[in-house]
């Protein structure tokens, strides 16, 4: 560093040299929200290709991508791919159980007298996620439903930056007596609102 500079930067006060690095770089909010449409108009067209692989397009999930979603391989932690099944499975469970009776609908809500418990749990990963991104995940029921006392379901994860499925899952869901702490038949309401969100891909 010359002599000339190193006077320059050490008679610069912190004020002076923060006004040096500010500049007027601010977007507008009529950029801001351009960008929130576009982005919007990005995801609406990801919801229609997950729709299109089979899975009822009412029961998508949106899931952010988050910085600390990232592992020390720069990509979104395998663990977290099952958590964001969770999430879209209860979203599911939620809109599922808008058709059902009343006490049977807030008994699978809450865990109580006939509801539903996770058996198992499988995700194959297909593709790494970074960050930021948006990821789609949808869940549909495998049919036809072969036994009175569980159901399997199908998952997607679809990465909206990448246009791409990054994972499947698939899942044993059993219907449960809370109360005897044992699989219970499933009742004839909730089998016919099953029905209604079948997997529909090959």
């Amino acid at each position: 560093m010359t002599s000339l500079l190193r006077r320059a930067v050490f008679r610069t006060s912190p004020v002076r040299a923060a006004r040096m690095y500010s500049t007027q770089t601010l977007p507008s909010m009529e950029e801001i929200r351009a960008e929130q449409d576009r982005r919007e108009q990005e995801i609406r067209e990801a919801e229609s290709a997950v729709a299109a692989l089979g899975y009822p397009e009412q029961g998508i999930y949106r899931q952010q991508v988050v910085w600390a979603d990232l592992d020390q391989f720069r990509h979104v932690n395998n663990a977290h791919y099952i958590r964001w099944i969770e999430n879209a499975r209860m979203f599911w469970f939620r809109q599922l159980a808008r058709n059902l009776p009343p006490s049977l609908h807030q008994d699978i809500e809450e865990g109580r007298n006939i509801g539903v418990i996770l058996a198992t749990n499988y995700c194959r990963y297909r593709r790494p996620l970074n960050f930021p991104d948006t990821a789609l995940v949808s869940t549909a029921v495998k049919m036809p439903l072969e036994r009175d006392d569980r159901f399997k379901t199908r998952s997607v994860i679809y990465s909206v930056n990448q246009r791409a499925v990054v994972a499947e899952g698939e899942n044993d869901i059993v219907t449960y007596d809370y109360n005897k702490l044992q699989k219970a038949p499933m009742p004839q309401p909730f089998r016919e609102a099953l029905e209604a969100w079948a997997y529909r891909g090959k």
